[in-house]
């Protein structure tokens, strides 16, 4: 749904950002593939903060949880940063990704 959605918005001449959490090269290389096969080309901003402070940020976002605030616990912060797979220089090399 959210890929039809970003689709159409796209064909608009509207850009979009999906922020899909997607840890794994080969999760990032699916949806590399779907964007190639609609001529799309990808742009990948990369946040990669230290474990630490991405750790205090969802401390501190848990804490002060507003009406709609997803709470991450803590267990699954550790799981998905020990899942996380750092692009590759190949991966780099392979589409336009930016450091921010």
């Amino acid at each position: 749904m959210v890929w039809d959605t970003s689709l159409d918005i796209l064909a608009s001449g509207t850009d979009v950002f999906l922020e899909l959490g997607l840890v794994s090269a080969v999760e990032r290389e699916m949806y590399y593939a779907k964007a190639r096969d609609e001529d799309l080309e990808p742009v990948v901003y990369l946040l990669d903060a230290p474990r630490d402070v991405r750790r205090e940020r969802v401390a501190q976002r848990n804490a002060s949880a507003g009406a709609h605030t997803q709470i991450v616990p803590m267990e699954l912060f550790e799981r998905a940063s020990d899942a996380w797979d750092p692009p590759s220089e190949a991966e780099r090399k392979a589409l336009r990704m930016i450091d921010v």
